[in-house]
C-alpha cells in the first residue's frame, strides 16, 4: 500500500540481510474483473504492469536499490506464502494495520494469514500509530 510503515519494513529488511545479493519485494493485490475507465478497459494484465512499474519506481525513489519488486494478483496472506515457499525465503517481513474488533473481522489479517501458512520464519513489524 506504499504507507510509511511500508518504508519502515523495508528499512528493517535491509538490516535483517545486509550482504544479501537479493531481497524481494512483493506487492499483491485481490483479483478484479475488468475495470472502465472512461474510454479504456483496464484489464488485469494491464493493472499488474502498471503495480509493477509503480514498485519499481517507489523502491528507486525512496533508496531501496537493489530490491526486486513483484507485483502479484491473488489472496495477499495466501499468495505472499505461496511466493516465499517457493522461492524458499530465509525469512519474510511484512508490516501490520494492527486492525482489531469488527475491522479485523471485516478486513481481515493478512499478516496473520502468513505467519499461519508460511514455512519461512515471520517477521511482524505492527505500525507505529496501531492501537
Amino acid at each position: 500500500d506504499f504507507s510509511s510503515s511500508v518504508g519502515n519494513a523495508l528499512s528493517v529488511a535491509k538490516e535483517l540481510v545486509d550482504g544479501r545479493e537479493q531481497i524481494d519485494v512483493i506487492n499483491v493485490m485481490p483479483h478484479f474483473e475488468d475495470v472502465l475507465i472512461g474510454d479504456t478497459v483496464l484489464d488485469e494484465k494491464t493493472r499488474q504492469q502498471n503495480r509493477q512499474e509503480t514498485l519499481e519506481r517507489y523502491l528507486a525513489e525512496n533508496g531501496h536499490d537493489g530490491m526486486q519488486a513483484h507485483a502479484l494478483t491473488g489472496d495477499p496472506g495466501t499468495t505472499i506464502c505461496e511466493y516465499a515457499n517457493r522461492v524458499q525465503a530465509d525469512t519474510v517481513v511484512i508490516p501490520s494495520h494492527g486492525y482489531h474488533g469488527l475491522d479485523r473481522l471485516v478486513l481481515g489479517s493478512t499478516a496473520e494469514r502468513v505467519v499461519r501458512h508460511c514455512d519461512a520464519p515471520v517477521l511482524v513489524l505492527r505500525r507505529h500509530d496501531a492501537q
